[in-house]
């Protein structure tokens, strides 16, 4: 499952003067939630990855680069033999260029068998956005002590 979170703020502190309202530098937060079956445990697990870019359009090609990043360095490419790519229904991720990669060059690429598929348009919130939920509340908590750049 991937999806964008809104934009957050860097450069909020504990302390602020009022130039520092116009100083803060955005960023663009892309998050992916793997749920994969480990065969030592025999359970069925979960793991988050979270990018984060000054880029701040959320298209097709950051999430190309990203989702490459991760089928390379941070998944066993022997126990894969399928993925089902999950998003919302936002336009950013059912453009041709996303869907080209997802359904043609990644099975090429990686020797497996790839589907996508979409959230309907206004029902609910996937597990991704809950952990979005959680990484905005570090960033409050942690702006109370220290200033995040």
């Amino acid at each position: 499952i991937f999806d964008f979170k809104e934009n957050i703020k860097l450069g909020k502190g504990p302390t602020e003067v009022s130039n520092d309202f116009y100083n803060y530098r955005q960023c663009s937060v892309l998050g992916f939630l793997f749920y994969y079956f480990d065969n030592e445990s025999g359970n069925i697990k979960h793991k988050y990855i979270d990018f984060l870019s000054d880029i701040l359009s959320h298209d097709a090609h950051f999430v190309i680069g990203c989702l490459k990043e991760i089928l390379k360095n941070h998944v066993p490419k022997h126990e894969i033999k399928k993925i089902n790519f999950w998003s919302d229904a936002g336009n950013h991720f059912r453009c041709s260029e996303l869907l080209h990669f997802l359904l043609f060059s990644c099975p090429k690429l990686f020797k497996v068998c790839c589907e996508f598929n979409v959230f309907c348009e206004s029902h609910g919130k996937s597990s991704v956005d809950g952990h979005f939920s959680l990484l905005t509340r570090w960033m409050k908590a942690i702006e109370k002590n220290s200033k995040i750049e």
